[in-house]
Formats: C-alpha cells, structure tokens, sequence
C-alpha cells in the first residue's frame, strides 16, 4: 500500500480493479482506491483499505470487480459550442438523405417560428442547424442560398458544416450581416464563394468569413438562461467516462457562456467536470486567472488557426488533392505573420496550440516555433499541434527536436478515413493521417480528441479506433499506424495532462493528486478489442465527488 500523510479517508473504493497509469508503475494493479478532500490518500490491495476507514465518516463504495481508471481527458474539443448548440436543428445523414429533406426540416422551423409572437424591439429569431454534410447527401453538392430562400419565409438561416470550417446562410441572413455582392473576401483565409457568374451562394470558408455573420446570430442568444445548457453539458460529458476538457478557442463574448455558469459553482455544489479554456490572440486583455476555482476552470494557452479542414479542401497541403488537383490550400496567414504571432507568444511564456491539418501549415508552424525558441529559448514550452492529421515522418522528427506536442484528431480515420481514401486524399496519403505509431516511435507526447460537436465524444470509441484504424466501412487504413489499447489510453490520461501542464495533478492514480476516477463494467485492456466501445461507463468521479 502507497501511504499519505492521513490515513483518514472520506471515500473508499474497494473490490476493483485500480490500474494508475503512472509513469513510473504503469503495469501495477490495487484493488482499493482512497479518497480524501478530494484527493487520492492511499492506493493498495486486499483488506488494507479497512486502516483508511473511520466507522461513521467514511464511505465505502464496493466496486464489484469492476475496473478503474484515471478519469479521460478530452484534449481537444469545443465544449461551449455543444452547449451552445442544444436544440439546434439536425439536418446531419442520420435525419435527411437527400437535400429535399433538408430544405422540409427547415420550412418546417420556420412555420413553426411564424406562430410565434414577435417582439418589435427584439431581433429576429434564427433558424439554426447542424450538421449538413455535402459528401454524405445522396446529392452530393452544397446548399445554395436561393433553395433555403424558398423555405424559409422571414427567417434568417444558420447551417453549419460538420466540420465547422463552412457554414450556408439564406438571404436573410446576409442582409442582417450587411453583405452584399460588393464584400471582398477577407483576411485570415475567408471565402464568400461565389457561382459561375460571380454571385453569392450563401456558402462561406473559415472563420474570417463566417464571422462576419454569426456575430449577428450570436447577439440572439442570451446567455444568461445558458447556465442549465452548460451544466448539462458537463453531466453529459462525465457520462462519458471525462473528468477535464480542453476548450480550444473561447473569445471574451463565449466566455460569457462560463461566468454564467460557474457563477452557480460551490464547494457543496461544482461544476461536474473540470475545464481549461484556450483563447484566440485577439482577447489581449484576458485576465491572469478565471477568478474561479482553478481547479475546475482555468487559462490555458492561446489558440491559433493556420488552416481549415481537409474536408472543406482549406486544410493547406504540401501536394495537391486528390480529387482537386489543382488545389492545395492556403495558410490562413503568411508564413512571416505566423511567424510573428508564434515569436510574440512564445516571447512571453504563453503556450501556443494550433489548429494544423494539412502538412503545409505543419511545416510552417515547427519553423516559426525553431525560429522562436532560437531567439527566445524556453526549456518547456509544449507548444501544441491540434489535429495533426497529415504530418509527415520528418515532421515528427522536426516536432520531437523542438519539442512540439500533438492532440490527434483520431475520428478522422472511422468517420472520414473512407471518404479521405476515395476523394480528398487518394488511397496512398490517406493511409497516413494520424500517424500515431510513428509519433510514439518519435517520442511525441500527444493526446487524442473528439473535437466535438464535429464528431460525438466518446472517449473508449476514439481508443479503439487508435488501435484498430476501422473506418465505417470496416476497413483498415493505415494498419502500420495502431497503437495499443494502453497506449491509447495513456493519450487521454497522463499524456493528455502533460499537454495542458497538469500531469501533475491528474491523468493518474497517483498520492496526492486529484481523485479524478472512471469506472468501467470491464477492462479495456483484456477485453476483445471489438468489445471497447461497448464497455459501460459505471461512474465518473471527480474530486471524490460522484457525478454519475
């Protein structure tokens, strides 16, 4: 048994199996785990639990042979944008096949939003959707604004893209924005795109673009009736088996989104899980702390974009796609105005994560932190590269040497690997993305993610993926590139901590750190590999603290 400094405990867990995932002990098993003042007290086998125990104070909790681990750590998503989205309209492949159906689901919200009264002095309502995929409909193209014209009366319409690098708004929507057929194009990557004979479609590229608009929808919502939405965002995902996101990319407006929330967080009462938020370099007057617990809601680092999405063809690639040969992508920025806001962060000890899909814009971000660093060294820095879907071998070298770290984008493989195979990569490149193999060869740390809302979150669905490279169809893409079912869970534990400089707190079941704990019906590391995603979530508890 591992002792602490008090033997008295406030919770214990007994009858399981505990498995830590320390770095030093990664192969020792407990069968009891105790819990005081929210943190991990002893960790041991057979009746020793019973020293721990004090008649009247201390809860027993018999695991029944079930198996514990660190709670997941969900390195990369947009946890206020799930919670921002409750009740949005779903037009994904699950609910329309074909865009006729589409186009029925919104006129039927409008007619619906029509029987509503409507208040002069208030903006009109949004119809806002999700989840519209032009690879998947049987029709296989995008949505123009003059067919949502049609069906949407008055109403102004939001449609995002899975992938949340595009969007498709009707008419309505852009005269609100003030866009007309004279707006050019932005700065920072946008695309306003346009038909044959130059004319708006109501379809936009990237943020720089889209935000041009949402801002507009945005000043609809009032964010003070969002607190229950957040909070229940955090119970879903503690359903889930997570106990800490990383929300990558919270302005000062969507940060309004936590305030709120964790205006109503106590000791007696927290939050369900713990959060670190990721903000753009635009918020230059982010306060130091939260001015809440930091234990459940912190600062992190500063979110950057250098490109857009594989699928949207935005992601900037080294070679041509395959479907497209004629195009590559772009930066978002120039590599020397990159360069400068990498140097300026750095400069000032900021951790930097950026959003890098295709091997260009990973090219270009190692070069500005090498740059960086050879002007103003830091020693450990764990700057951040998000997705990291086509890095290259000699990318993870170059990341290994600068000391560059990665949360992979893993989904990709079973939710796009058949369409990156057939269409936007070629049956060659795309046996390489998330190259996970070759970065743990390479000494990467890297965590993995979900990046939802863009694809559910589910942290034991992404470990099998990791070691089974299974796309929807079954097929296997880039065998060469699994990992073990340890191995991946290590990504969304200890490893998914040391990305966020918190593994010394949590991501294992160590003395004295966080009581952070799932609870699983089996254990992933013994089971069929099949059987992983279906493995049950029994508890997820954070802090000591059970929360489902």
């Amino acid at each position: 048994t591992l002792f602490a400094m008090t033997a008295t405990a406030d919770h214990v867990f007994y009858n399981g199996n505990v498995l830590p995932f320390c770095n030093e002990r990664s192969n020792e098993k407990y069968s009891f785990i105790a819990v005081g003042q929210d943190k991990i007290i002893a960790l041991g086998s057979g009746d020793d639990f019973k020293a721990y125990v004090v008649e009247g104070e201390t809860k027993l909790h018999d695991l029944e042979g079930c198996t514990v681990l660190p709670g997941f750590i969900e390195s990369h998503n947009h946890f206020n944008a799930v919670a921002n989205q409750w009740g949005w309209l779903d037009l994904g492949i699950t609910q329309c096949n074909t865009i006729p159906e589409v186009l029925s689901k919104i006129k039927n919200a409008a007619e619906e939003l029509a029987q509503q009264p409507i208040q002069d002095d208030k903006p009109l309502p949004w119809i806002k959707c999700v989840g519209f995929d032009d690879t998947l409909i049987s029709e296989c193209r995008d949505l123009v604004k003059e067919e949502i014209d049609e069906v949407s009366g008055n109403f102004p319409v939001w449609i995002w893209h899975p992938s949340l690098h595009r969007a498709y708004v009707n008419s309505k929507a852009l005269e609100i924005a003030g866009i007309d057929e004279k707006v050019e194009n932005p700065e920072g990557g946008g695309i306003f795109v346009r038909n044959s004979e130059g004319k708006l479609t109501g379809q936009m590229e990237e943020m720089a673009a889209y935000q041009k608009v949402y801002v507009h929808l945005n000043k609809t919502l009032d964010m003070s009736t969002k607190r229950a939405d957040m909070w229940e965002t955090g119970k879903y995902f503690a359903s889930k088996g997570i106990t800490t996101v990383h929300d990558l990319f919270v302005g000062p407006m969507l940060y309004n989104l936590y305030r709120n929330a964790f205006a109503a967080h106590t000791a007696d009462n927290p939050f369900p899980i713990r959060v670190t938020v990721y903000t753009p370099p635009h918020w230059k007057d982010r306060p130091e702390t939260t001015g809440f617990d930091p234990l459940f809601l912190r600062f992190g680092g500063t979110k950057l974009f250098a490109d857009g999405s594989i699928q949207c063809h935005t992601a900037c690639c080294l070679e041509p796609y395959h479907d497209v040969p004629d195009a590559k992508g772009n930066l978002l920025f120039s590599e020397e105005q990159l360069g400068g806001v990498v140097e300026n962060l750095h400069k000032i000890g900021r951790q930097i994560a950026v959003h890098c899909n295709g091997d260009g814009a990973i090219e270009a971000f190692i070069a500005a932190v090498i740059r960086a660093n050879e002007l103003h060294p830091r020693d450990d820095h764990r700057h951040r590269i998000e997705h990291c879907q086509m890095v290259t071998p000699e990318q993870l070298k170059k990341m290994k040497q600068a000391g560059i770290c990665a949360s992979f984008f893993v989904g990709h493989v079973f939710f796009w690997g058949d369409r990156h195979k057939n269409i936007f990569l070629g049956p060659e490149r795309s046996q390489r993305i998330s190259p996970l193999n070759s970065a743990v060869e390479n000494g990467i740390k890297f965590g993995l993610h979900s990046d939802c809302p863009v694809t559910p979150v589910n942290p034991l669905h992404s470990v099998w993926i990791a070691a089974t490279r299974k796309t929807k169809t079954n097929d296997v893409l880039g065998s060469d590139e699994k990992i073990t079912v340890e191995q991946a869970l290590r990504a969304y534990t200890i490893d998914a901590a040391y990305l966020n400089f918190e593994d010394h707190l949590k991501g294992s079941l160590e003395v004295g750190k966080l009581a952070d704990l799932v609870v699983l019906s089996k254990d992933p590391l013994s089971v069929p590999i099949d059987e992983i995603p279906t493995i049950e979530i029994k508890q997820t508890i954070v802090g000591g603290r059970r929360i489902c």
